[in-house]
């Protein structure tokens, strides 16, 4: 049976005087591929920005294998978000930006080469470790942001719009590079106990 991750409780999110969760109710299982789908301004990159948390919600509750999280900070969460401004670090190259989630973390540096080299691999990025972040184009950077979520192997992956870069001008085509990168890579991580996405589409 499905062992369940996340579960957000009677949510609410208010902007001022304007409602944008209204008594949310869901639950995220292990091994699950879930889609927010919804018109501009409903509702889901807040979600988002409340599992990763990067916004504390008005009321209700967010809790991660049944332990209430609304004040653990994202950095202490396992849980890795990326944003459709997905907040590279132009002083860094390439290999050092998806390494850096890993030395924060104090992983062994064999480990944070083997991991980085990995990661280029999937994304389809090897042989770019050392280039700079402003010798890439737009969607090599997004996969850039998505090697680093991948690379820290998190139980909660959360994709706002991470095809929206894509060199690809076809949907179809930007949601089949996204599901050959990430969900083979993804399902299952040895390292790791339980995971899932939650993905936002353009």
């Amino acid at each position: 049976m499905s062992k369940e991750l996340i579960r957000l409780r009677n949510l609410c999110m208010a902007f001022d005087d304007e409602l944008v969760l209204d008594n949310i109710n869901l639950y995220i299982n292990d091994s699950e591929f879930l889609t927010l789908l919804g018109p501009s301004g409903c509702g889901k990159t807040t979600t988002l920005r409340i599992i990763g948390g990067f916004t504390t919600p008005t009321s209700g509750d967010v809790t991660f294998d049944g332990v209430r999280i609304n004040d653990v900070p994202p950095h202490k969460r396992q849980i890795n978000t990326v944003f459709q401004k997905y907040a590279l670090f132009p002083h860094l190259d390439v290999f050092e930006n998806i390494a850096f989630g890993l030395r924060i973390a104090k992983v062994p540096e064999e480990e944070i080469r083997q991991r980085v080299t990995e990661m280029l691999e999937v994304v389809s990025l090897k042989g770019f470790d050392r280039r700079r972040i402003d010798q890439l184009s737009g969607g090599q950077q997004q996969r850039v942001a998505i090697a680093r979520a991948l690379a820290l192997h998190p139980d909660i992956l959360c994709f706002d719009e991470p095809m929206i870069a894509s060199a690809s001008p076809c949907s179809r085509s930007r949601e089949m590079s996204f599901n050959t990168w990430v969900s083979p890579k993804f399902f299952p991580i040895p390292e790791a106990s339980s995971n899932a996405i939650i993905y936002l589409p353009p």
